[in-house]
């Protein structure tokens, strides 16, 4: 079971709404953590950008109502080689700056809150 999915849904624990849940002190957040340390964030992007992310191994990526979904494990990145996230944010064929736009702010608004 993941803790954190950013589109305001949680795996774990129940009933937790994303704001709420941050509200708690970083002790508990990590507390709450101990038990799987997977931090995940998902996000929709472009056909083009699935279609190029989908033979890829950071994340999970499905398709759902019509729409694209990304899932990438923040604990991974953070203890990945630099060459790791390079490749996720420059992958030139799918317009790398939608792309990472959309990530980093995922990342940007996740980090800061905890």
């Amino acid at each position: 079971t993941s803790c954190i999915l950013l589109d305001e849904t949680f795996l774990y624990p129940k009933n937790f709404t994303l704001r709420s849940y941050f509200n708690d002190t970083l002790q508990e957040f990590k507390g709450k953590c101990a038990l799987e340390e997977q931090y995940l964030v998902t996000m929709t992007v472009s056909e083009k950008a699935f279609r190029y992310l989908k033979g890829m191994e950071y994340s999970l990526i499905w398709h759902e109502e019509d729409q694209w979904r990304i899932c990438v494990n923040l604990y991974t990145y953070e203890n990945a080689q630099s060459d790791y996230w390079n490749i996720l944010m420059n992958a030139h064929s799918i317009e790398p700056a939608e792309l990472g736009k959309a990530i980093r702010s995922k990342l940007t608004a996740c980090l800061d809150r905890i």
